[in-house]
């Protein structure tokens, strides 16, 4: 059997910053779970020591 590729992820966060946060990704005619992978890679990126992570 094939071991899934993606996970769910469920994090708390200010109502009121969620909303403000769908509202400008989605007049960016953007999706929120896109921005959210981008801004993990990004921030992977920026902030890892080489060789760890796997995502380089």
């Amino acid at each position: 059997m094939k071991e899934k590729k993606e996970v769910l992820l469920t994090l708390r966060v200010d109502k009121a910053l969620r909303d403000t946060f769908k509202s400008v990704v989605k007049a960016n005619d953007d999706d929120v779970a896109k921005v959210l992978r981008r801004f993990m890679r990004q921030y992977i990126k920026e902030n890892s020591q080489k060789g760890i992570g796997g995502l380089q």
